[in-house]
């Protein structure tokens, strides 16, 4: 007998079970982990062992963790700077900033409901040209220095509706007003209106000398040189060539409408002037009333 060991023949000697009997011994006995493979598991070793093999033997994952937070922190805080740079420094951040603000205003609603008044809101504006006048003749006369007359005489029905004064020209300016038919405290409509100046500085130049005879008359008020221009009269010129001369143009439109009166006493320059647009002919001053005003201003 030869002591010869051959694993062929060993393998042939052994049993080697079947399949169901393996399928059976399974279910009877059940095979579960052992104590050492939860413990593995617990403490992440293959975790450790993959993190090693990349980063090294020194690695610890806590670390790397912490490493990771701090550059997403650091990444955004730059992100959010580089944002804000733009947005305010340059048009086109601007521009973007205010499109992003509008989505964060509150508008009202399309469907809000708004209840109207019919009594109309109290003012202390009396409108134009009401509110230039905010002054009564004796503040006028306070401002100015000098002595302040008023009309006297005018027919019934008219207001002085206050003064204004004006320090460049050391001016006082009275506005008086006829108010029409259908006027009303709070609607006020006007016929005529009037405005007498009296002032220590020049009289605004008209260039009326450039107008020919028949448009500005020459008139007396008691015993002062006067002008007296009836309808509204401007004068306009060309521009001058080489050896021509200006030329003047003098026009005239709505006499009895518009007029205006001025003349000088002493020291201080007067002017009345009245527009009557849309006044009856029952009402309309003529040349000889305003005449007659200003020689009995007092």
């Amino acid at each position: 007998m030869s002591d010869h060991f051959s694993f062929d023949s060993t393998l042939q000697q052994q049993s080697i079970p079947e399949t169901d009997e393996i399928e059976g011994l399974l279910r009877t006995y059940r095979p579960t982990p052992g104590q050492s493979l939860y413990e593995q598991v617990a403490t992440n070793t293959w975790m450790k062992s993959k993190a090693n093999k990349r980063y090294g033997t020194n690695f610890h994952l806590s670390g790397f963790i912490k490493k990771i937070n701090l550059r997403w922190a650091l990444g955004l805080i730059a992100t959010l700077l580089m944002v804000v740079m733009f947005m305010a420094f340059t048009p086109q951040g601007r521009s973007f900033a205010q499109a992003i603000s509008r989505y964060f205003q509150i508008n009202p609603s399309d469907h809000a409901t708004e209840v109207l008044s019919l009594t109309p809101m109290p003012t202390n504006d009396p409108g134009y040209p009401y509110n230039l006048y905010t002054l009564d003749a004796a503040q006028a006369e306070a401002l100015a220095g000098f002595e302040v007359k008023e009309l006297t005489g005018l027919p019934e029905g008219w207001v002085f509706n206050g003064s204004s004064y004006n320090p460049d020209l050391q001016q006082v300016k009275l506005f008086y007003s006829l108010p029409s038919a259908n006027s009303t405290p709070s609607q006020r409509v006007e016929a005529i209106y009037l405005y007498v100046s009296q002032q220590k500085g020049a009289f605004e130049d008209f260039n009326w000398g450039e107008c020919p005879t028949g448009t500005i008359f020459k008139v007396q008020v008691n015993n002062w040189l006067a002008e007296l221009s009836d309808g509204s009269v401007w004068v306009t010129y060309t521009e001058p060539t080489p050896g021509v001369t200006r030329e003047w143009t003098c026009e005239r439109a709505d006499p009895g409408a518009t007029m205006v009166l001025r003349w000088e006493e002493t020291t201080l320059k007067y002017q009345i002037s009245v527009d009557q647009f849309f006044a009856d002919e029952s009402v309309i001053l003529g040349q000889s009333d305003l005449i007659d005003l200003a020689e009995n201003m007092q």
